[in-house]
């Protein structure tokens, strides 16, 4: 758990840094910039995910001006 600041675009990132890429229905952002906090990450017995709450600010083409804020909750 944790804040990640700096995060790039997750496939074309730079090394040691965060990946953040949120995007659907064929749209998403040719540069991404932003930040994430994972607030709960759980797992089962055998490794598998059992629970993740995260929240997110991306900025598409590293513009203030095109954010995108949200928050995403997973729980098995």
């Amino acid at each position: 758990m944790g804040s990640y600041t700096q995060a790039e675009r997750a496939a074309f990132r730079s090394a040691g840094k965060p990946g953040l890429d949120v995007h659907g229905r064929g749209a998403g952002c040719n540069m991404v910039a932003g930040s994430f906090e994972v607030l709960d990450f759980g797992t089962l017995s055998d490794g598998g995910l059992a629970s993740l709450t995260i929240t997110f600010e991306q900025f598409c083409e590293a513009s203030p001006g095109n954010w995108l804020r949200g928050w995403v909750r997973y729980t098995q």
